[in-house]
């Protein structure tokens, strides 16, 4: 099988500085890929191009076999691909039903399905379901979390970006989340999974792609890129620990 993502030495550039700077993987399908590094890395600046909100200033992403142009996020969505985002943002006077019946209208709708139906559906399955009638202003951090994976699942995606879905969550919560991605991902869904969280992210992917200053630094198993000596570096030069 084909991967259903390739980056091919993929830049992006702003004013000069290299935020991208010739990043080259690829992605299975079906697969849930990590994507880490130290703040600043270029973690979400990659998300944003393989989303299509930004072009890339050289190289080539292509998906599912054809190539990404960028800076046309509807058209991603439209082939298949969705994204969180690490603060989620909803339609903040909306209710929750009606944030996920947004997200239907830019993606692939099941047939002989309402759009009210369908809502439901996807907030059933991420466990929100019973809270569909209340304004998304109301909802707890981990709700939102939720809505905003609900969102973007409502796309029918083959491919979903994940930023930092458990960020500022509980250590309860946070296990949800993983064992929700998870039942994504076997549900059919390929993930592209950027955390902060290195255990979370660890103990979830099949394999790691980590970056630093825009660069791929390694990539590989958890095993072998938590052992790997740069990694290290790349992250205790930064105070922070694997």
């Amino acid at each position: 099988m084909p991967p259903i993502l390739r980056l091919d030495n993929v830049s992006r550039h702003f004013a000069g500085l290299a935020a991208v700077n010739g990043v080259s993987f690829e992605i299975e399908a079906g697969a849930l890929i990590g994507l880490i590094g130290p703040n600043g890395a270029g973690k979400t600046t990659l998300l944003s191009l393989v989303a299509g909100a930004l072009k890339p200033t050289s190289g080539k992403i292509e998906f599912e076999g054809r190539r990404l142009r960028g800076a046309k996020s509807f058209r991603a969505v439209h082939a298949g691909i969705a994204r969180t985002h690490q603060v989620p943002k909803p339609f903040r006077t909306l209710t929750v039903l009606e944030n996920v019946e947004v997200g239907l209208q830019f993606g692939r709708k099941k047939k002989g399905k309402s759009v009210a139906g369908e809502a439901l559906e996807v907030l059933k399955s991420v466990g929100i379901g019973h809270l569909a009638p209340m304004p998304a202003s109301l909802l707890s951090v981990g709700d939102l979390k939720r809505l905003e994976l609900a969102r973007a699942l409502a796309a029918r995606p083959s491919l979903l970006l994940c930023d930092e879905v458990c960020s500022g969550l509980t250590e309860n919560e946070t296990g949800k989340i993983l064992r929700l991605l998870c039942e994504i991902r076997s549900a059919g869904t390929t993930i592209l999974y950027v955390e902060h969280n290195l255990r979370a992210i660890m103990s979830v992917c099949d394999h790691l792609v980590v970056m630093d200053h825009g660069q791929k630094l390694v990539e590989g198993t958890p095993d072998s890129v938590q052992n790997n000596p740069a990694v290290i570096e790349a992250y205790i030069g930064r105070k922070a620990v694997i």
